[in-house]
């Protein structure tokens, strides 16, 4: 084959990885589980460098010559060790099943290049930031070493197959290396800026509990499921009794502080699956998915005891923060996070009216009567 053939056979290899990786943005969007990512991203860098050996260019008989490397040096910085496990399998496999003398030199080759790449990854790596154009040239440049392998493949004149190709190879592997891995450092970084973005727009920044608008959204999807299935569940309101006052006496930094450690308690007494959030002012609402009446009484009773021991502003006898809880239960069809609040509110005031720093259970939640 000609030089502006195997030239033309690269920069089509080139234009399969960038369509490859057009689906990474994707992938860590909507997996958040890191095996499956992991597998996911290995499986799609892995059917890259595969596709680029299918169209790989037989310089001599089983000597397969392609750009493979850049996949296989990219996969792990952007996927991780198990992307880069089942990448560099993929990978081999087809290369074995592509068979020829030099196959088990393909073989060694891949394994070196992912190598590279775990290499790459465990010293450039730094949470939070992405990598630099100068890192990708590094591991452009250093990907193209296990290239030399061909040299020991069983075939007349390996070298000078090697150094008919070194050039344009290691000119393809380098553009790359930099260019994708620039496009995947850009993906991956607005994702994480996307990610926190939504978790600012959705958390409370004193109590660092999910706001009123995140719990909301999360009631959808626990209340679909309690109708469906006809568990119960259950709502806690949670207020701070006197707690102008406190502020008033001691400040609202003071203020701040002691409704922060209020929330610490509250969201160190409730399950994972719990949706609990600052609601408003000294607010806390949680609601509890398959939870009947008894078992929220007494994670709210909980709760108030331990504000009462452990939440106060200098001398505890005086300085000590109470808390209020109203809870409502219901289940069926018909159970509604709207009216679960409004009982859960009124029991509150009951709660407030009848001396603070008390639970109280609302009556049954009952639909209205339609004549």
């Amino acid at each position: 084959m000609s030089l502006p053939d195997f030239t033309l056979a690269i920069v089509n290899d080139l234009g399969i990885f960038a369509l490859v990786t057009m689906c990474y943005g994707s992938i860590i969007r909507n997996i958040r589980y890191a095996p499956e990512k992991g597998a996911v991203i290995g499986l799609m860098f892995g059917a890259g460098a595969a596709l680029a050996m299918a169209d790989g260019v037989e310089f001599a008989p089983g000597i397969l010559v392609d750009a493979r490397a850049v996949m296989l040096a990219l996969v792990c910085p952007f996927g991780g060790p198990w992307a880069a496990f089942v990448a560099a399998g993929v990978t081999s496999t087809v290369r074995l099943w592509i068979g020829g003398p030099s196959a088990d030199v393909g073989v060694v080759n891949i394994c070196s290049t992912v190598a590279i790449g775990m290499a790459f990854a465990r010293v450039a790596f730094r949470p939070g930031q992405s990598y630099t154009t100068g890192q990708f040239v590094w591991l452009g440049a250093v990907a193209n070493l296990p290239f030399a392998l061909i040299l020991a493949a069983p075939v007349a004149k390996p070298a000078r197959v090697f150094l008919q190709t070194i050039g344009p190879i290691s000119v393809a592997t380098l553009v790359g290396v930099v260019v994708l891995g620039k496009f995947l450092s850009r993906e991956r970084a607005a994702i994480r800026q996307g990610r926190v973005l939504e978790a600012d727009a959705s958390t409370d920044p004193l109590t660092e509990l999910p706001n009123r608008r995140k719990l909301e959204r999360k009631s959808v999807a626990i209340i679909e499921s309690a109708q469906r299935s006809g568990k119960p569940v259950s709502v806690l309101i949670i207020d701070s009794d006197h707690f102008k006052s406190m502020n008033d006496r001691y400040g609202h930094d003071v203020g701040d502080v002691l409704l922060k450690e209020v929330a610490d308690v509250v969201s160190a007494n409730v399950r994972p699956r719990d949706a609990l959030a600052r609601y408003g002012g000294e607010e806390i609402v949680v609601l509890m998915p398959e939870t009947g009446a008894a078992a929220a009484s007494v994670v709210a009773e909980r709760v108030r005891r331990l504000v009462d021991f452990e939440v106060f502003h200098g001398d505890r006898g005086t300085g000590n923060v109470t808390v209020s809880i109203g809870v409502a239960s219901d289940q069926g069809p018909a159970v509604s996070f709207k009216r679960l609040f409004k009982a859960a509110d009124e029991a509150l005031y009951v709660a407030k009216d009848r001396g603070r720093n008390r639970v109280e259970m609302a009556p049954p939640v009952t639909l209205p009567v339609v004549a």
